[in-house]
């Protein structure tokens, strides 16, 4: 017999905060600068997919993308008509998963030591192209988590 957990209502919109990315080094050994990260094709089209998957239908759409004091912020609204969105705003929601992951088109890096911070092994990214943002397991930086409030 298979479970079926109770039908929840669903708020109007399907909505859930996140820090995407900040200027801190990431868990391979590298930075991106978010000020440098060039957002003007990815905003014509900001689908939110699953692990990278570029291949796949998207889950949801990102909005209200923000750059301030080294963070790299947005919104995602989840696909309310799509049951594999709104099983995935649930895992969000309740705390199973809480990562993001951006995937950017490196142009130009720097290894000049102002540059880089303590433990770096490689350049830091100073300027890219965001080609997508993932909704994923395990992210490559530590920070790139679910924001909430006091409140949740």
């Amino acid at each position: 017999m298979r479970y079926m957990a109770n039908t929840r209502e669903l708020p109007e919109i399907l909505e859930i905060s996140f820090l995407i990315c900040d200027n801190s080094l990431n868990r391979k050994g590298w930075r991106l600068l978010v000020e440098g990260i060039d957002r003007e094709g990815f905003e014509k089209n900001p689908v939110c997919i699953v692990q990278h998957d570029t291949y796949s239908i998207p889950v949801g759409k990102w909005k209200n993308l923000k750059v301030d004091n080294g963070k790299f912020t947005g919104v995602v609204e989840f696909d309310k008509n799509d049951p594999e969105a709104v099983k995935l705003y649930w895992k969000y929601r309740d705390g199973y998963m809480n990562a993001v992951s951006l995937h950017i088109l490196p142009m130009s890096e720097s290894d000049s030591p102002e540059m880089l911070v303590v433990g770096q092994r490689y350049a830091t990214i100073t300027t890219s192209e965001l080609l997508e943002i993932s909704l994923v397991t395990v992210p490559g930086q530590k920070n790139a988590v679910k924001l909430c409030t006091i409140d949740g």
